[in-house]
């Protein structure tokens, strides 16, 4: 499995995901996913990432990897009934995953703990007004493009 966060590759199921990726690469890799336009695709089912399960959605721009979104699969306590409550929960298992493998954050801005490098950046994002339950609680690779 390649984890090299600090270049912007991960593996998911074996694949290697990077700046280069592209959306032919992406539907020729094996991984279980469908699409949701023309331009942005869904796992259907959760691929482990260095230990941890999450389900991945992909955006592209030109046919490239613009955007990997890492949404954690997390199992909750059976007293953790509320929305807000599991929302903060899943920020923090993503703030920590990020934090166990680059440490200290290069920046805090409200709701994020971003790490900055040369491709991109990766965060951890809490999403202060999400519009679902869903959409609260990720981790974000946002790679630069030079399209």
């Amino acid at each position: 499995m390649v984890l090299d966060l600090p270049h912007g590759i991960l593996s998911l199921d074996d694949f290697p995901f990077s700046p280069q990726t592209t959306m032919d690469e992406l539907l020729t890799s094996g991984l279980p996913v469908r699409a949701s336009s023309c331009d942005y695709f869904c796992a259907t089912s959760p691929v482990s990432v260095d230990g941890t399960d999450f389900l991945p959605e992909f955006s592209f721009l030109a046919g490239h990897l613009l955007r990997l979104i890492l949404r954690p699969c997390i199992e909750y306590p059976a007293s953790m009934a509320d929305q807000c409550e599991r929302q903060q929960f899943r920020f923090v298992v993503c703030a920590r995953w990020l934090f166990v493998r680059l440490g200290r954050p290069t920046e805090q801005p409200k709701g994020e703990n971003r790490y900055i490098f040369p491709w991109g950046h990766i965060s951890a994002v809490a999403d202060i007004s999400p519009r679902s339950e869903h959409n609260a609680g990720y981790i974000v690779l946002n790679y630069n493009q030079t399209v």
